[in-house]
């Protein structure tokens, strides 16, 4: 069987090569939050190594980053903290939070902020919009 390896701490990448340390292979559960706020050189293309990802066991926070989209995070299942994207000038696709937000788990009282992005979807919009 495959052996899912967890990341144990929050992770706040400053730049683009703090981004590339992370090795996607292994990473499966951040058991902490995820932050990416004003990261250095930071756009789409740094985004894969979170294409494994489907635990965070914290808050998800992108904020003030280059990215156009979040289709990395489509297998992202588990959310246990507040989820916040902002300031994204360039962010108009959400569609990876799709399989979060329709089958996944997000705690009953958690919020979804989601504003200064090229396009700001309510939650509803992304699980209907989405393919």
């Amino acid at each position: 069987g495959v052996t899912k390896k967890i990341r144990f701490g929050n992770f706040q990448p400053g730049s683009a090569e703090d981004m590339n340390a992370l090795d996607p292979e292994i990473t499966h559960l951040l058991a902490g939050k995820l932050a990416i706020w004003d990261a250095s050189g930071v756009e789409d293309s740094h985004m894969g190594v979170f294409s494994n990802l489907e635990v965070i066991e914290g808050k998800f926070q992108i904020k003030g980053v280059n990215i156009t989209h979040l289709d990395a995070f489509d297998k992202l299942m588990t959310v246990n903290g507040n989820i916040d994207m902002l300031d994204n000038t360039s962010l108009t696709d959400f569609c990876g939070l799709k399989n979060l937000f329709s089958t996944g788990t997000v705690p009953d009282n958690f919020t979804f902020t989601i504003t200064g992005n090229a396009s700001n979807p309510a939650k509803q919009e992304i699980i209907d919009n989405c393919n």
